[in-house]
């Protein structure tokens, strides 16, 4: 089985810092090497999902710059076919300055580039399980005018009879994702949805235009709250609080893509499982995106839903140890992802 990763992609640019930096004037700081890999959905579940020896695709939008060159030299490096990599004349390639101070949460400076005219009207659904898509927020063309280009391309896909995934993004409330209408948005590509995935952090940033409750909902409650506006399967991430999984009925999933509709026993499932604890810390860039992979992975592999959000869990930790470049247990299956994660099951 295959799954399609499309959505967001950008160049991550982190310098050293070995003290908070500072932004004062007329002034020289000293700063540590620079990191350059890549970032975004596209690149962080797609990442994962190769380390899970699940096969998948690519697409995105990059510009026709220096940085464009960068991005296919790194997919190619981490085994991925580039071949679905739209390079947009006379535009710029999507980038990230990431701030992390030691001690200190990160500060992103995005640049959306490319990503906001990417719409995935060409994405080859051909022999393809599951569509996932990342970052609404951050993709202009497809979620304008109420997520028409999202509507346009989850339709087609379940047209197709492929399950459709979906994962969200902080919605800045200065740019011009805080201008869309989520209510409606969500409401239109929800019931096409299947899978959604979304941390915490991203319902609440959208609790101003959607659901004053958002804003202090527990990942559970917020869980629910996907699947009563139509989504098939949603996962909520909570940092160290863990994970949460609600499902819809046996009826909405068996209406759903096929690789989602064999799994109508999931139906009407309440989860929440504890976070696995790293064994050192890298980095938490990502790790949101290889708890969708590793979910995918397990959906993919017919799991059943405690065994899904274990795979979640093992997937994020991996990627929080930086261990994303080394074979997984459970790879190809997700079966075997951190069989310790407890698992909790709650009565509907």
């Amino acid at each position: 089985m295959t799954i399609a990763v499309t959505g967001h992609l950008c160049v991550d640019l982190t310098p050293g810092f070995e003290q908070p930096p500072s932004l004062a004037p007329g002034m020289l700081f000293a700063a540590g090497p620079l990191a350059v890999s890549l970032g975004g959905s596209v690149a962080n579940t797609a990442r994962t999902l190769r380390t899970l020896d699940v096969p998948h695709t690519v697409s995105a939008a990059i510009g026709d710059d220096a940085l464009a060159e960068v991005v296919l030299r790194i997919l190619a490096e981490e085994g991925h076919d580039v071949g679905g990599i739209r390079r947009l004349p006379r535009s710029t390639t999507s980038y990230s300055i990431v701030i992390q101070a030691p001690g200190r949460d990160r500060t992103f400076w995005h640049h959306a580039g490319a990503n906001d005219e990417y719409e995935g009207s060409d994405i080859d659904l051909a022999d393809v399980d599951i569509l996932h898509l990342g970052y609404p927020p951050l993709l202009a063309a497809l979620s304008r005018d109420a997520g028409e280009g999202i509507v346009s391309l989850f339709s087609r896909a379940r047209a197709a009879g492929v399950a459709t995934s979906l994962d969200l993004a902080v919605v800045d409330p200065a740019g011009p994702a805080a201008g869309y209408d989520w209510t409606l948005l969500l409401q239109r590509v929800l019931p096409l949805t299947d899978i959604v995935s979304p941390s915490r952090d991203d319902l609440r940033s959208l609790a101003p235009y959607v659901d004053a409750r958002w804003a202090t909902g527990t990942a559970d409650a917020l869980a629910r709250s996907l699947v009563e506006i139509g989504a098939g399967i949603a996962m909520v991430s909570d940092g160290d609080a863990g994970f949460a999984l609600a499902t819809g009925d046996t009826e909405r999933l068996s209406s759903a893509g096929a690789a989602v509709a064999r799994l109508a026993d999931w139906g009407g499932a309440h989860l929440k499982s504890a976070v696995q604890e790293p064994q050192r810390f890298v980095s938490t860039n990502g790790a949101g995106d290889a708890a969708t992979a590793g979910l995918l992975a397990a959906i993919i592999a017919g799991s059943s839903p405690e065994a899904a959000l274990r795979s979640a869990a093992a997937a994020a930790a991996a990627s929080i140890e930086g261990r994303l470049d080394e074979p997984l247990p459970g790879s190809q299956s997700g079966r075997g992802l951190a069989a310790a994660s407890r698992v909790e099951s709650e009565a509907s």
